[in-house]
């Protein structure tokens, strides 16, 4: 494992494993390293109200954002072609209020 501001990341840092518990901080970025959202990664984090997630992004997990009670903003800089062939995980998005995710070409309802 590898662990970047208390975030756990997989040792090659391609794998999201979990974001740090307890943390603050309203937005975050995932690093252009992270190709899969691990299940669980953001499970009940009740601070966090904008995501950034790059575009060499191409799985996120189970219950990956499950409530994310603030969680108003999902950015992802890809297309909206590349968004809709990311493999989501069963209730990925469940209980966050973002109706959208905001891609370089358009937006995409959840």
């Amino acid at each position: 494992y590898n662990s970047i501001d208390e975030n756990v990341y997989s040792k090659d840092g391609t794998i999201l494993i979990q974001y740090a518990s307890g943390k603050k901080e309203a937005v975050f970025t995932i690093p252009n390293s992270v190709e899969s959202i691990g299940d669980h990664a953001f499970y009940n984090c009740d601070s966090l109200t904008s995501i950034e997630i790059p575009a060499s992004v191409t799985s996120i997990g189970n219950y990956a954002f499950y409530s994310c009670s603030k969680l108003t903003s999902i950015r992802f800089n890809g297309t909206v072609a590349e968004w809709m062939a990311i493999s989501k995980g069963n209730y990925w998005d469940a209980n966050v209020p973002a109706t959208e995710v905001t891609c370089t070409d358009g937006t995409v309802a959840i």
